[in-house]
């Protein structure tokens, strides 16, 4: 096991790009410009797992609060994945 993740570790590397931080003679103002995409705050992960909460108290109390915390985990889930896309931070 410990061969085959040294080997994946050593493919997967060669095939990389070499990045700023490996290179000794590298200068600071050459990392200079955007790092990526930072979300901001967001309720959605929040509002999943008190569902996930109705979804599981369902599961011991009855049918039908199993039902309501499948509509709202749903409900939930579509909101977190597609809350970049709508909104003030719409892409």
């Amino acid at each position: 096991m410990a061969l085959m993740l040294l080997g994946y570790s050593a493919l997967t590397h060669a095939r990389s790009p070499q990045q700023l931080d490996d290179l000794l003679d590298a200068e600071i103002e050459e990392g200079a410009g955007e790092l990526g995409f930072f979300p901001a705050n967001s309720w959605a992960p929040l509002s999943l797992a008190a569902a996930i909460g109705v979804l599981t108290v369902g599961v011991a109390v009855g049918w039908w609060l199993t039902a309501i915390g499948i509509g709202l985990v749903t409900i939930a889930a579509i909101h977190w994945v597609f809350e970049y896309y709508v909104g003030e931070y719409a892409h």
